[in-house]
């Protein structure tokens, strides 16, 4: 809560949660689980020397032997670690990316607002992982935001992501 809470005051403002943070996002939009990271998406390039001290203050390290063995993450991720958490960082780097920001919420989340992407920008990097989980997460989401899902925006970003058997498969299980 208190990295969520650093995000929000950072110089850069363009930030969500994201990805599996889901003690927040599907806390929001699905079915809420346990997990022993937090991710947060960012519109920049590296991480603001801003935000490294934020979490250096709640005692965050920037992981550079993890960044070490995943090269081909550069530029598109980086992560933090306090002892056993994880705090990752991603950055956005496609237009699935640019447009989860354009539609991102602002949500009250125990006494602080927080942003949050929609419900349908949740659905596609899980499906995107496509490992049970997540997908899981998905069907947790259908159940708990159902109808009110946009399903032509889904349908649009399944196809140009080619994640539509997954999506339909999720669907007709739901």
């Amino acid at each position: 809560m208190r990295s969520a809470e650093s995000c929000s005051r950072c110089e850069e403002p363009a930030y969500m949660t994201c990805s599996s943070a889901h003690r927040l996002a599907l806390s929001a939009w699905g079915r809420p689980r346990t997990t022993l990271d937090i991710d947060f998406m960012i519109l920049a390039g590296d991480v603001p020397d801003s935000l490294v001290t934020a979490f250096a203050a709640l005692g965050f390290e920037r992981d550079v032997r993890w960044e070490r063995h995943n090269p081909p993450l550069q530029g598109r991720h980086t992560r933090f670690r306090s002892g056993h958490v994880v705090l990752d960082i991603l950055f956005a780097t496609d237009p699935h990316h640019a447009s989860a920001f354009r539609r991102r919420r602002k949500k009250l989340h125990r006494g602080m607002y927080i942003w949050f992407p929609s419900p349908e920008d949740l659905v596609m990097p899980k499906l995107r992982a496509g490992r049970h989980g997540d997908l899981e997460d998905v069907v947790g989401i259908f159940e708990r935001v159902g109808n009110k899902l946009d399903p032509r925006y889904l349908g649009r970003w399944a196809r140009r992501l080619r994640l539509t058997d997954e999506l339909n498969y999720l669907i007709d299980r739901g």
